[in-house]
């Protein structure tokens, strides 16, 4: 998942401005092996934090985002809902390692819980519930790299509620655990230096 203000890349003002993804999953992204390996280098130099390492995590991420861009589908954007989506997004994206649900959102924005639903469905063809879960797991795995803290501490932090769900919904959207998740990484990590 990644989501960021369009503010941050205004060289593609052009993308963002009245378009929006046919489709916001890229489904086989990974077999593009420049992908990761960008990846793995905004992650390697963000550890290191050398000098001027944000501007070449901004280098890093615009060549990532043409790589993106050049795999997915674009359609104009008339949509009044375009705007009640990014609502939702940035939402989500501020809270879902609180106690987050369909009811809380709709009164903290306004919105009928009903809308929100088929917004999810429609403009994300995930449910609101799959798409915290993966803002939840994607952090996780950030700090699984990142800190040394323990996975329990990690699911609660990210929001879970149980280690039990954590766990699950972990395994179900990297393939592993976050045992054995924590373990590639480190020794890719070790490797690599």
């Amino acid at each position: 998942i990644s989501i960021f203000p369009p503010e941050l890349c205004p060289e593609f003002q052009n993308v963002f401005s009245g378009k929006i993804p046919v489709s916001p999953i890229i489904k086989n992204a990974l077999i593009n092996g420049k992908l990761l390996s960008i990846a793995e280098s905004i992650v390697e130099i963000n550890m290191q934090k050398g000098p001027l390492y944000h501007i070449c995590i901004k280098g890093y991420f615009l060549i990532l985002l043409s790589e993106l861009f050049r795999m997915m589908e674009f359609k104009d954007s008339k949509s009044p809902d375009f705007n009640t989506v990014l609502a939702l997004l940035n939402y989500c994206s501020e809270n879902y390692t609180r106690d987050i649900n369909l009811e809380k959102v709709s009164k903290a924005l306004h919105i009928s819980r009903y809308h929100i639903s088929r917004l999810f469905s429609e403009k994300l063809r995930m449910s609101f519930t799959e798409y915290i879960g993966t803002l939840r797991i994607s952090k996780a795995c950030r700090l699984l790299i990142s800190e040394d803290r323990s996975i329990t501490d990690i699911a609660y932090s990210t929001g879970f509620n149980s280690i039990r769900t954590f766990n699950r919904l972990f395994l179900k959207y990297t393939g592993t655990t976050p045992k054995k998740y924590r373990e590639m990484n480190t020794m890719n990590t070790i490797n690599t230096v």
